[in-house]
């Protein structure tokens, strides 16, 4: 499996995750052809191979995700928000994470609520 893949299950795997996307969690952007809400987007920012003490063979990366909630309201986006963020505090199997920051945002051209999250995430790449 890959991060992405990793992130993905992990997302879904919450129960109150899923109750509210369903299965619209989308790499990058959310598709034109599935419009409905709420839905998350998941996006690798930056990636960074770290040394770790057993050999720095390059299986240990920090990986910088931005994870954005979309809805249709205020409210929605930021329930949907909440949820994620308490997910990500709960250890996946190949990585844990670290909030950095969240943002409010309204995008005026498809009147969509967004809250704009970046996470640390440390990735052990599985053998």
């Amino acid at each position: 499996m890959s991060f992405e893949a990793d992130l993905n299950a992990h997302l879904a795997g919450d129960a109150g995750v899923a109750q509210v996307v369903g299965e619209r969690i989308w790499p990058q952007i959310r598709p034109e052809t599935d419009t409905a809400l709420p839905a998350i987007t998941t996006l690798i920012v930056d990636t960074v191979p770290s040394n770790d003490l057993d050999n720095g063979d390059g299986s240990l990366l920090n990986k910088r995700v931005q994870i954005d909630v979309w809805a249709e309201d205020y409210d929605s986006a930021r329930n949907l928000a909440e949820l994620v963020r308490t997910r990500m505090k709960t250890s996946a199997t190949n990585f844990s994470s670290l909030m950095n920051s969240d943002q409010d945002l309204y995008e005026q051209e498809t009147k969509l609520f967004r809250v704009l999250m970046d996470f640390s995430c440390w990735y052990t790449v599985p053998d």
